[in-house]
């Protein structure tokens, strides 16, 4: 019967770490996530800048350098500069939300510490009381 009460404890405790490590797994589908997608969008945004970029350049060889495609070059040029200033901004986003992790999952461990050495100071002052 203790074998059997064990057994079921052990399961427990299995379905336990089997649930907080597909909660481990999901945080990082989703951390994954929010760091690629921002990435993906400015890769995408460049591409297509870059191609009108080819297409202006097309353009001026077949009419030469109008006033208007001087125009259209440099605001793309721009728009080119700004979205690499975003995904620098991107990445120092990422790299903050990660140091607050780090710095949160340390917090835990602190709270956890201090709890234990509170009720171990609790106990100690008890049996000094007797």
């Amino acid at each position: 019967m203790d074998q059997l009460k064990k057994l079921k404890q052990d399961v427990e405790q299995l379905k336990d770490v089997v649930d907080g490590k597909n909660l481990e797994l999901e945080l990082l589908n989703s951390e994954l996530t929010d760091t690629l997608s921002p990435s993906i969008m400015l890769s995408e945004m460049s591409s297509i800048f870059l191609s009108m970029l080819m297409e202006n350049q097309q353009f001026v060889q077949k009419n030469g350098m109008t006033s208007k495609a001087k125009e259209s070059r440099d605001r793309l040029l721009r728009l080119l500069e700004i979205s690499k200033d975003l995904d620098g901004i991107s990445t120092s986003n990422y790299n903050l939300k990660a140091t607050n992790r780090l710095i949160h999952a340390e917090y835990q461990k602190l709270r956890v510490a201090y709890r234990d050495l509170k009720a171990e100071k609790d106990k100690m002052q008890k049996s000094l009381d007797f």
